[in-house]
């Protein structure tokens, strides 16, 4: 099973083992239950279990030794991104911490993008700028949210920027927050619509610093 396949979640196994795992307190390189006392545990097959292990073992929450077990990693440093976005997709709550985290690295990763995208940006991509934001403007003149407007922006921002590993990490940051930003969207944040040209101050200051605003 892959990342994008896990998200899914038919069997409803990973939506039962990942609270299971971080309730049991684990410490990391400790070892976990069985193949077998897993598959038993959450009553599916082992073919099924072996699946979401996999899966498991592809964000790095896991490590499978061959002859010894199942062992957790050190998360909090191993663990890929797209953990978040697993574990967002399965309504799992994200950490104060973790939130941080992810609004430290938006920012990095959006201002390194601005730097790049004001020399590599094709007319295509200001297009599509355009677009998001004639969108943007449409929707805000009803008093709809924006919500899915800002992501846009920011994941064209940094395709702008012609670095595929910056385009990958944005669409993996924008998934990984996506619920959350979906219930932001019923409250008062993004009923605010008046502040949108002050969503991107970061992307401004940068446009500006190398010449492009």
């Amino acid at each position: 099973m892959n990342v994008s396949a896990a998200l899914t979640d038919p069997s409803g196994v990973l939506s039962r083992i990942l609270p299971f795992i971080r309730a049991r307190g684990y410490m990391p390189g400790e070892r976990i239950p069985s193949e077998r006392e897993l598959a038993a545990r959450f009553g599916v097959s082992r073919g099924i279990l072996r699946e979401t292990l996999a899966a498991l073992e592809a964000v790095r929450v896991i490590q499978r030794r061959p002859q010894s077990g199942i062992y957790l990693r050190d998360v909090a440093r191993e663990a890929s991104l797209d953990l978040l976005v697993l574990e967002s997709d399965l309504g799992m709550p994200v950490s104060s911490a973790d939130v941080k985290d992810l609004n430290e690295f938006r920012s990095m990763l959006e201002l390194q993008s601005a730097g790049l995208a004001c020399a590599r940006r094709t007319d295509q991509d200001l297009a599509r700028l355009d677009e998001i934001l004639a969108m943007s403007r449409t929707r805000r003149a009803v008093g709809q949210s924006l919500s899915e407007q800002d992501a846009q922006f920011r994941i064209a921002l940094c395709a702008a920027s012609g670095n595929k590993l910056l385009q990958r990490d944005a669409d993996s940051f924008w998934l990984a927050s996506r619920a959350r930003r979906e219930r932001c969207a019923t409250g008062a944040l993004f009923q605010r619509t008046s502040q949108w040209p002050a969503l991107h101050p970061a992307t401004q200051r940068a446009a500006r610093r190398c010449g492009c605003g």
